[in-house]
This record gives structure tokens, C-alpha cells and sequence, in this order.
């Protein structure tokens, strides 16, 4: 059959399955598996194969016209768009592998193999960064304000005074010595780095604070001295307050704050223990940098981070990594924080507890042109809260810009998307964001939002919950547990928009689906969209354009209409509001 008459007799493949799982809560895993099994099948029939094929060459062609090189992984999707529902596995790769300190081989001191690695950091942003001027700086300085407050949708970059700035230092950075860097970086976060610290200063006597440092450290110290690096701190088993400039701070103990000022190049806080503030508006200062690189690694204690702009895992052309080892943590940032990055790498990391998390806009598993931000935590009952300072593009009155939980974004026409990754390996978990949000990929970017165990809720505004635009790929992938799922405007739920690749994977449970309009599995402008269910007693409530509809094809006048792949796979369903859509269901 030619394309032509096929698009011609089949707009689009909207499908309801019958239940093929009769188990109500199977194992995760299995669960997925069959849930993957049941999409491949269907994705091998004669007449999808020739629509997916048909997409691919099409949107192989926009990626090639647009001058841009997207990520590897975003590349893979578009060359086999239906793995998009199963990319979870590739995830795995985008955390940097760390690299061992030197005290773990050789049985060196640990503060000298701490300062050491602190050196070699340097040696690799020296390289990864070499093209960078200073006048690239000035200029990054002036964008990054506007840019981060501006209400935007990714289209208007050219737009600002210094937006340039950004495309020029991305293409100038060595990203193999970036990685080594954050590599380096990574393996001062190590269980193993803490315990060779906690032995090595244990028995350790603290004394007061030297003279020309009282003006920044108040408490105890083991050590403190000037380095070519800058200043390094020991700090001892009581509280401290810091204040001023370090390069490295260790602090073995007590119920510490941290509130300090930006201006190094390479910081690193290593804290053994304690109930800790880490507070502060200094963009980059708490694990996070605009062209150096940042880590907290804390691994003890109920902790408080309360930040600005830059912050909590968060990098602008650079590396920033927060690494919370337990406790019931708290997380407060505005924009650009949280597991984010602009043309860098970010990541948080938080092994345990109950955790609360509020960021503005750009957070919580964020990467922006080219750069790869990832939230990951690992276990606990989790709320993730993103959206709520900048009003929507859209003028919906009470809606907010997000760009969190999961989103892979590019400026479309400027520099191709990064990649965005939140990770919740556990628990019962809230996800409340705004507008691109939880799994959304925009202009040759990819979002991912990967939940593992739980009962969790979902609520976004435009384009969440596995949502793309303009050649982007997004993924919401949920393992286990009963699910509220709620998409306040359009786009939501698989819901993929202009030569995009969006997906909706819940492999178990008893589920509740809520989308406004254009949602659960709805392609539009030569789009695929993929929603599987695969087990449980679902409800579904949506608006007009849902449950497998296929839209328009007439926004590119320049471009073939080959049409749309508009997927709906469901368990057993106890309610289904009409369609209201122009689509067919069959």
C-alpha cells in the first residue's frame, strides 16, 4: 500500500486493547515487560510499520535542515521512535560514572587525596572550558538574568540582548574533558571518601578559629589554611556557621550552616553528619556552577536547602552536583536548580527519607541546550512541586511555566535541546507542576519522568505527563501502584505536537486519568503518541481530541503530510467519556 492511499483510508491508529494482564498488582518489572511486548506488537503490524517509517524519514529530515546535533540518545529516538516508551534503560548513562579517590587505592591521607583531586578538576575545566573568553563570560553574566525570569516557551532566544552567548559557549566546550571532570567530581560524593574522612580526623582536636578567618567560619575547626585552590576548611564535631569563600569544606560533625558567597572557581562541601542549612541567593555558590563546578555531598541528618538561582545540582556551561546520602530533606530553589543544566551537566541525588522539593521554572531534572540535568531519589514518600512564580505563555489565568520534572528543551532555531531526567526509584510520591513538565521534550530534546514503586499523583498544566513539541521526545513511565493522573490544559497524557515523539507507559495498577483536551495518546502536525495502560481497573475522564485522536497536518506548508501515529492501549476500562474528538476510535 503507498503512503498516500494509506493516509488517505487510515488518518491515524487509535486502538483499545483488551485486558493482557489479568494480574491486578504484578511484579513491576514483568508488568513493564508486558507492557512493552503488548506495544512492540502492535507496533509491528504492516500498517504501522509503513506510518512509523513514513515519520522517521520525515523527521530525520527536519533534524538534518535544522544545522543542529542533537544528544546521542535523542538521535536514537528519532531513528527508532517507538523505543521511546522503553528509553528508561538509557537513562542509567546519563549520571557520570565516579571516578575512585586516590585514598581508596593507594591508602593516601585523605585530605591530601581530596586536595589533589580538587587540582586535577581544575586541569579538566581548564580544557573543557579553553575556548571560553572572558568576554563569553561578560556576556553569559548579562543573559543569564533576563533569560531565567523571562516567561518563555524556548522560542525566543534570538530574542535577548546576549542569547548568542549561550550557542557560542556550548559549541565551544570540550565535552570529553567536561565529563572527565564531573567523573572526578562524582567520586568526592563516595561512601567510601566519608569513611576514610570520619576515620582519619575522628580523634582529631579542633581549635578556635585562626584570626583571619573569624569573619566567615563561627564554631570549632581541625584545620584551615590558604591554598592555591583557595581556602580549606576542617571543620570540627560541633556547630559551625560559613560564611565567606572556601574551595573545600569538610565538616565532621554537629548541626552546621552554610550560607555562602559565590566567587570559586571549583567547590566542594563534604559533610560527615548533622542536621544542616544550606542557604544562600548566590547563583552557583551551593553545589552548582556557571563555568566551574560545585558539590555538596552530605550524608547525615534532616537537612534544609533554601536557594536562589543556580543552585542544589545546577550548572550553566559547567558541573553542579548535590549528593544526599539520608534523612527527611527539604528543598527550595527559583530557577535553574534541583538536577538542571544549561549546556553543562547537573545532577541531585538523594538516597533516602521523606523529601519535599519547590522550584519555580528549569528544575528538578531539567537540561536546557545540550546539557543533561537529572534528579534521582531513591527511596522515600516524595513530593515534587515546580511552577508557580511565572505565568503562562498560553495567558490561561492560573497557569504557570514549569520546564521541570523531567524535561528535555532546546531554543528552537539556536541550539538543539538537553536532556532531562527525574528519577523516583520509590514510594508514594506527589508530582505538581506547571506548564512542559513531568516527561516533556521540546525542540530536540527528551524528557524522561521514570517512577519505580508507589501509589502516586501526577498534576500539570500544558504539556505534561509524556508530552513533546517541535521535534521533541518525552516519556512518563510509571512501574507500580494506583495513579491519579490530572493534565489541567492541553497536550498531556502522550499528547505530541509537530514532528514530535511523546509516551505514556503505566505498567501497573489501578489508575485515574484526567486530561482537559488532546491528551491520552493524541498526535498532531506528523507526530507519534503512545499510551499504554497495562493492567488494573482504569477510569478515564477527557475532554475533546483524547483517547487516540488524530489531529491536523497543515502547520508546515514546506514539509509532506504523511500523517500521525496515534496510539491508545488500555486495561480493562470502567468509564470512558465519549470522544468528543475528530478522530475515529477503532
Amino acid at each position: 500500500m503507498s503512503i498516500d492511499r494509506m493516509t488517505q483510508l487510515i488518518r491515524f491508529v487509535a486502538i483499545v486493547l483488551v485486558p493482557f494482564s489479568t494480574m491486578a498488582h504484578p511484579e513491576p518489572g514483568n508488568a513493564c515487560a508486558e507492557a512493552d511486548a503488548e506495544l512492540g506488537q502492535l507496533m509491528s503490524s504492516h500498517e504501522v510499520r509503513e506510518r512509523v517509517q513514513s515519520l522517521r524519514e520525515l523527521m530525520e529530515k527536519a533534524i538534518a535542515t535544522s544545522g543542529q546535533t542533537p544528544h546521542e540518545l535523542v538521535v536514537g529516538l528519532f531513528i527508532e521512535p517507538p523505543t521511546i516508551a522503553s528509553a528508561h534503560p538509557a537513562a542509567s548513562a546519563l549520571l557520570p560514572e565516579p571516578m575512585a579517590l586516590e585514598v581508596l587505592v593507594t591508602g593516601a591521607k585523605p585530605l591530601d587525596s581530596v586536595i589533589a583531586r580538587l587540582g586535577q578538576i581544575h586541569e579538566q575545566l581548564d580544557i573543557a572550558l579553553a575556548e571560553v573568553t572572558d568576554q563569553h563570560a561578560i556576556r553569559l553574566g548579562g543573559l543569564l538574568p533576563e533569560m531565567l525570569e523571562r516567561t518563555s516557551t524556548g522560542s525566543d532566544l534570538e530574542e535577548l540582548e546576549h542569547g548568542p552567548v549561550l550557542v557560542e559557549i556550548q559549541s565551544s566546550i570540550d565535552q570529553s574533558a567536561l565529563k572527565h571532570a564531573a567523573a572526578l567530581l562524582a567520586g568526592l560524593a563516595q561512601d567510601k571518601v566519608a569513611t576514610a574522612l570520619a576515620e582519619h580526623f575522628g580523634d582529631t582536636s579542633t581549635r578556635s578559629v585562626p584570626n583571619w578567618l573569624e569573619a566567615q567560619v563561627t564554631g570549632p575547626v581541625i584545620f584551615a589554611e590558604w591554598t592555591e585552590l583557595g581556602i580549606v576548611i576542617i571543620g570540627g564535631p560541633g556547630s559551625n556557621i560559613y560564611t565567606g569563600p572556601a574551595a573545600l569544606i569538610i565538616d565532621t560533625g554537629g548541626d552546621d550552616v552554610y550560607a555562602l558567597p559565590g566567587g570559586d572557581r571549583v567547590r566542594v562541601i563534604i559533610d560527615l553528619a548533622g542536621d544542616d542549612s544550606y542557604s544562600g541567593q548566590s547563583e552557583g555558590a551551593l553545589g552548582a556552577s556557571v563555568l566551574g563546578a560545585g558539590l555538596i555531598a552530605d550524608h547525615a541528618g534532616n537537612d534544609i536547602y533554601a536557594g536562589g538561582r543556580i543552585t542544589q545540582g545546577a550548572s550553566v556551561a559547567g558541573i553542579g552536583m548535590l549528593h544526599d546520602r539520608a534523612g527527611n530533606d527539604r528543598y527550595f530553589a527559583a530557577e535553574l536548580a534541583q538536577g538542571a543544566s544549561l549546556a553543562g551537566i547537573g545532577a541531585l541525588v538523594d538516597s533516602a527519607g521523606d523529601d519535599i522539593y519547590t522550584a519555580a521554572k528549569f528544575a528538578q531534572g531539567y537540561g536546557g541546550a545540550l546539557g543533561v540535568g537529572s534528579l534521582i531519589d531513591e527511596a522515600g514518600n516524595d513530593a515534587y512541586l515546580a511552577g508557580h512564580r511565572h505565568p503562562s505563555s498560553y495567558g490561561v489565568p492560573g497557569n504557570f511555566q514549569a520546564f521541570s520534572q523531567g524535561v528535555g528543551m532546546g531554543f528552537r532555531n539556536d541550539v538543539a535541546g538537553g536532556i532531562g531526567l527525574l528519577r523516583d526509584d520509590g514510594g508514594h510520591d506527589r508530582y505538581i507542576a506547571g506548564n512542559f513538565s513531568q516527561g516533556t521534550g521540546y525542540y530536540l530534546g527528551a524528557g524522561l519522568l521514570l517512577d519505580g514503586q508507589g501509589d502516586d499523583t501526577y498534576a500539570g498544566g500544558r504539556f505534561t505527563q509524556g508530552a513533546a513539541a517541535h521535534l521533541g521526545a518525552g516519556l512518563l513511565r510509571d512501574a507500580a501502584g494506583n495513579d491519579v493522573y490530572s493534565g489541567s490544559t492541553s497536550a498531556s497524557q502522550a499528547g505530541a505536537w509537530d514532528m514530535a515523539i511523546a509516551a505514556l507507559v503505566d505498567c501497573a495498577g489501578d489508575d485515574a486519568y484526567s486530561a482537559n483536551e488532546f491528551g491520552l495518546g493524541s498526535a498532531a502536525q506528523n507526530a507519534i503518541a503512545l499510551f499504554v495502560d497495562a493492567a488494573g481497573k482504569n477510569r478515564y475522564e477527557a475532554g475533546r481530541h483524547s483517547k487516540g485522536h488524530s489531529g491536523p497536518t497543515d502547520d508546515h506548508a514546506d514539509v509532506n503530510r504523511v500523517g500521525n501515529l496515534a496510539v491508545f492501549i488500555s486495561g480493562n476500562i470502567t468509564r470512558a467519556a465519549p470522544d468528543a474528538g475528530t478522530g475515529e476510535d477503532r
